[in-house]
């Protein structure tokens, strides 16, 4: 497996990952509540979501793509040059030119992120998701990452695996991109975690420096004449993480991916 920048031309196929990925994941049973009802809307604003950020100076999707010795024959679909996963990045602060090398601006992100602009204002509504929801869970975010004096850092928005290749170790590769970027800038790292990734955060020298809080919460929707089931998603909790000094942790993360390669040769 090898890790690379994803293009703006590949951003249904992160958007396909990223469904696959949080299907089941309670955090987006609180954004998309009626994903199950409107797949295409799920699909559709993540898309949009995605293509938004890599139109975005300073921002990037590093993929996780298969190379030719990871094909599986139970999985003809998922072949080399598969994309299986994706991590997500903002560089703050620094020079222009160290941010211009996570995401430089050029005619051709304007020009996307002008269309964005549009379609979000002439559209209704996206049907699968929680405007709300999302808005309360980024204001809460964007909190926990501006919580220190640090201003010069990356905030690592997302990590999105295909459900098969899920706890198997395939994250090292993405880990060991961003300590290396981390490390050659000498930034910190702020990010989130889920309950089900937070002991990967950890195990790789992530500390915890707060928590987004989502309440339980009953959705109602009335489309038309056709009113939805009520929705009742839990009370979650979501830890606000820092890796400090992320050359600290090479060690750690070198554990990490001798364990990586140990659980690829089961795959």
């Amino acid at each position: 497996m090898h890790v690379r920048k994803a293009n703006l031309d590949e951003a249904s196929t992160i958007a396909w990952v990223g469904t696959q990925a949080f299907q089941k994941d309670p955090s987006y049973g609180h954004f998309y509540p009626w994903k199950d009802y409107f797949p295409e809307d799920f699909f559709m604003h993540l898309r949009r979501k995605y293509q938004r950020l890599m139109a975005t100076p300073g921002c990037c999707i590093i993929a996780l793509v298969l190379d030719k010795e990871d094909e599986q024959p139970n999985k003809p679909t998922h072949s080399a040059g598969s994309i299986i996963g994706f991590a997500t990045f903002q560089r703050s602060g620094g020079t222009q030119e160290q941010r211009d090398a996570w995401g430089a601006d050029t005619p051709e992100k304007r020009v996307v992120r002008h269309t964005l602009d549009l379609a979000e204002a002439t559209e209704p509504p996206n049907r699968a998701a929680s405007q709300e929801a999302l808005d309360d869970f980024w204001r809460q975010e964007l909190i926990g990452h501006n919580s220190t004096e640090f201003t010069d850092k990356i905030d690592f928005y997302t990590l999105a695996m295909l459900p098969e290749y899920q706890r198997k170790g395939c994250a090292g590769h993405l880990f060991a991109w961003l300590f290396e970027a981390s490390a050659r800038d000498n930034v910190p790292v702020f990010g989130d975690a889920s309950a089900k990734a937070i002991r990967i955060y950890c195990a790789v020298g992530a500390v915890i420096i707060g928590k987004i809080v989502q309440e339980e919460t009953t959705y109602e929707r009335t489309l038309g004449n056709r009113v939805l089931p009520p929705i009742k998603v839990p009370r979650l909790e979501t830890p606000v993480i820092r890796w400090d000094r992320p050359e600290q942790v090479s060690e750690t993360l070198a554990v990490y991916l001798r364990s990586a390669q140990q659980e690829k040769a089961k795959l």
